[in-house]
């Protein structure tokens, strides 16, 4: 099982203002042009994909696609239902952002197993959508990415049911779909049990995946070299002291509005259609080509 060590990024790629803004433009178009796809074309979430695929349009795209994709083949792993709808889930902090950030310029998402008690999978993956989505409106977590804190004590036996072959595959292919240039996940305080949930799963994690993921058990000092003190509360030896996990779900409802119409973004049809619908907007331009050589 992997030790944590200290991994260097890649520098973001060096381009200008204009050229970086031609770029969103690009995409846009591209996005546009694609009929049967519903979804936001402000700069910001187009900077999101872009930033994790080197600047490239097409490349942006193409993950853009193959994420709306997943969410219509598998509409229960991604946010459905307005975030009021969501108070009493919200209210057991499972899954919280810390305040602030780490010494990366990095937000802080704090998965704890303890109070997880009667959610299910698709609740704990629909919790991961509000975040991400609230978290990745932001320029500088775009720019920095994310970090996710997994305190594994009180894993249960239950959760083992979670680890079928089919909702590890789910899980991970999303996971390398989110529009995130960085994110490194770190687990703490894990177990016996949980070392046999991750022999489990980890032969059936991407070699990429597999790189994210770093295990410290209780040895904060580990977990320190990589996100600092600063930002983490007391109990993972922090400098954080009294936090009211609670009062952190109130940066969701300052993003209430947009996080309720992100639900409706998607494919309008089946996306197995979209080689129809590209040859039926070929045929029209070839069409409109010869009519106007007459």
């Amino acid at each position: 099982m992997p030790e944590a060590q200290i991994n260097s990024y890649t520098s973001e790629s060096d381009l200008s203002d204009d050229e970086r803004q031609h770029r969103i433009e690009e995409l846009r178009k591209m996005i546009e042009d694609y009929s049967i796809l519903n979804i936001r074309t402000d700069d910001i979430f187009l900077k999101r994909f872009l930033s994790c695929c080197e600047w490239n349009a097409n490349d942006a795209f193409q993950r853009i696609k193959k994420l709306f994709k997943l969410k219509f083949d598998h509409p229960k792993w991604f946010l459905n239902k307005k975030l009021n709808d969501y108070d009493d889930i919200l209210k057991q902090t499972a899954k919280v952002m810390l305040p602030g950030r780490d010494k990366k310029g990095r937000r802080v998402y704090l998965s704890r197993m303890s109070t997880i008690g009667h959610l299910s999978l698709y609740d704990m993956a629909q919790l991961d959508d509000l975040w991400f989505e609230a978290m990745l409106n932001e320029n500088e977590t775009i720019e920095n990415g994310i970090v996710v804190l997994v305190d594994m004590s009180g894993y249960s036996w239950k959760m083992l049911k979670w680890l079928a072959p089919g909702n590890v595959k789910v899980a991970s292919t999303k996971a390398e779909l989110l529009p995130l240039k960085q994110m490194e996940v770190h687990v703490v305080n894990s177990s016996s049990l949980m070392n046999t949930a991750i022999n489990l799963v980890f032969p059936l994690l991407s070699q990429s995946i597999k790189d994210q993921v770093f295990f410290h058990y209780q040895n904060f000092p580990s977990l320190h070299e990589h996100l600092g003190r600063d930002v983490l509360p007391a109990c993972y030896g922090g400098t954080q002291e009294m936090l009211s996990f609670e009062d952190f779900n109130n940066y969701l409802y300052k993003h209430e509005d947009y996080l309720n119409k992100s639900i409706t973004y998607g494919f309008t049809t089946c996306p197995s259609a979209d080689g129809v619908m590209k040859d039926k907007k070929k045929q029209k331009k070839d069409s409109l080509v010869i009519a106007e050589s007459i």
